[in-house]
């Protein structure tokens, strides 16, 4: 039979069609990822002030010891 009146299909036994999963989060999940969520957040909002405040101390170190010297 040749290839030009039809078209070959390839045959493989071992591929399987998969179903689809369905996009489905519960209520309790939402709300637990919801709450990860905001703590991190605050973890995040807690270190960027301390490194902040931090910086801020050091500038005001350097400025001290400068005074100092002169």
């Amino acid at each position: 039979m040749p290839e030009e009146n039809g078209k070959v299909i390839e045959f493989k036994p071992r591929k399987k069609k998969k179903l689809r999963s369905v996009n489905y989060v519960s209520a309790e999940k939402k709300a637990l990822l919801r709450q990860r969520e905001q703590q991190r957040k605050k973890q995040n909002d807690r270190l960027g002030t301390i490194k902040a405040v931090g910086v801020f101390f050091l500038i005001c170190i350097v400025f001290y010891i400068l005074s100092a010297l002169r």
